[in-house]
């Protein structure tokens, strides 16, 4: 993607979980968190002169809600890490879980650690 001024925009997000059967589930979850992370960052014209990266752990629970968000590291400001925290909340909720996903992790939620690099 491109900045106005033609600064290459170099982003990514990252969605720590170990390989289940349940890829498409994360795949469809990390794609809408990009994709809405991407609209906020474009809407509002952000400078992106910022290096660094937002770490944030949450629930993702059985009914597609979130719950529980905690930062756990921010080296970008205040400003960055709200619209990390937006990408993930404004989607919400989420679909449900299949059933056969929620009987095999055998919990209402799942804790979910989700990186966003800004470089």
């Amino acid at each position: 993607m491109k900045q106005d001024g033609g600064v290459s925009r170099r982003l990514e997000s990252s969605l720590d979980v170990k390989a289940t059967k349940f890829g498409q589930y994360d795949s469809d979850f990390v794609a809408a968190v990009t994709y809405r992370w991407y609209s906020l960052l474009d809407s509002q014209q952000f400078a992106l002169d910022r290096t660094g990266k937002v770490t944030l752990r949450f629930h993702l629970n059985y009914d597609g809600t979130i719950t529980d968000m905690t930062v756990l590291q921010n080296t970008v400001g205040d400003l960055l890490g709200y619209v990390c925290q937006k990408a993930i909340n404004d989607p919400a909720p989420y679909k449900p879980w299949p059933e056969e996903m929620h009987r095999e992790i055998g919990a209402n939620y799942r804790e979910i650690t989700f990186t966003f690099y800004y470089y």
